[in-house]
């Protein structure tokens, strides 16, 4: 009996294998399992602890972006993935497969909003009582989550925005907090929360512009992007908030004129720029910010949108996902359907393609996000 102890160091020396042979055990097994693996033993959470991991894990996905759809089914936010056409037609289908559940808080009321996913990370902030959000991040493919601190001061409402200093490879929360409902704000706070640097803690930062956020934000390049009213010019005064990751800086971008109207608009990642597009039954618009500095914006309108559009009889509310990088607008229902589509809206050409999406069927009628471009990350929090 005594020849079968193995003590812990001779362990480790067993396990203590070359990277090149650990990628080539890792790089054979699939997400799922991959993730399931950090719970063999503390060796092999270790593994995947270690310094830039994805760096010298081959992940395949990297190449073959994905389509994300998360929604709330009773007390789970589900998350499925589904691979992305790249060039798609008519006959174009994919189908989605389930990835993981997420236990919400005891007392969410479903009242959730999140943010752009960031290297497989998504951060969102869901209401549990009146006049209190809170905010986790999670990773669907190793099933973790992070419920951040609560905010320092009391607060009648709260947004959050989800973004990555790419110099620094670190990852913030901005919170903006306010006093009261409305644009009318008497009093509000601004917050940053840096993840991964040992104790996750709140910081109160400096804004010289009081502002109202409006509406989801999105990161690029370093750069926080979001809409809000000017609180000193008044309620019909909107403008593009820059927020650096990074040096942790607010700087203010006045809208193209055309975009004052309505508040349909979302920002998209339009081929490494900022984009916002809207749409409506006689034309579609899309503006991108060629000069944060001078204010400059290019303009693209189409007066007719494609006969396809009608013909395809299109019923459900849709909602704007983002941009492919060939510049291609995805747009998908608000709501789950039987069947489910994905549109790709050619700018150049003026054509409406549809992509069926299936493995959803069994959840009709449910508030769904869909998302662009998931890359997969191995990464533990």
């Amino acid at each position: 009996m005594n020849n079968l102890q193995v003590s812990e160091d001779h362990v480790a020396q067993i396990f203590d294998l070359p990277n090149d042979l650990i990628i080539n055990i890792l790089s054979r097994l699939p997400a799922k399992s991959i993730a399931k693996c950090r719970c063999v033993s503390k060796l092999w959470s270790s593994i995947f602890r270690r310094p830039r991991f994805n760096e010298f894990f081959p992940i395949k996905s990297s190449a073959s972006p994905r389509f994300m759809f998360t929604f709330v089914v009773e007390d789970k936010i589900l998350f499925f993935l589904s691979p992305q056409p790249q060039d798609p037609n008519e006959n174009s289908s994919s189908v989605a497969s389930y990835l993981v559940g997420s236990d919400h808080h005891t007392e969410f009321t479903g009242n959730q909003e999140l943010c752009l996913p960031i290297n497989g990370f998504v951060c969102r902030q869901y209401q549990v009582i009146k006049y209190r959000k809170v905010v986790a991040i999670c990773n669907p493919i190793t099933g973790e989550s992070l419920t951040l601190p609560k905010m320092g001061a009391q607060f009648i409402d709260a947004r959050s925005y989800f973004g990555f200093d790419p110099i620094n490879k670190q990852f913030k929360v901005l919170c903006l907090t306010w006093h009261n409902m409305g644009i009318h704000v008497k009093s509000e706070k601004y917050q940053v929360m840096t993840l991964g640097v040992g104790k996750v803690l709140w910081r109160t930062i400096k804004c010289r512009k009081p502002h109202y956020p409006l509406h989801d934000g999105i990161c690029i390049n370093g750069v926080l992007y979001y809409r809000a009213h000017d609180v000193e010019k008044g309620s019909g005064i909107s403008i593009i908030v820059c927020f650096d990751v990074r040096s942790e800086e607010f700087k203010f971008i006045n809208l193209d004129k055309d975009m004052l109207v309505g508040s349909s608009w979302v920002l998209i990642n339009y081929k490494g720029k900022l984009g916002a597009v809207d749409i409506n039954v006689n034309r579609f618009m899309l503006v991108v910010l060629e000069d944060a500095r001078n204010h400059k914006w290019s303009k693209h309108i189409i007066y007719k949108v494609p006969d396809s559009w009608r013909e395809l009889r299109i019923t459900t509310p849709l909602q704007f996902v983002g941009a492919t990088s060939t510049g291609e607008i995805v747009l998908s229902p608000a709501y789950l359907t039987d069947p489910f589509y994905v549109y790709y809206y050619n700018l150049e050409r003026n054509t409406l393609i549809r992509v069926r999406v299936q493995g959803l069927e069994a959840f009709p009628n449910h508030r769904v996000h869909t998302f662009l471009d998931y890359v997969e990350d191995f990464n533990l929090m």
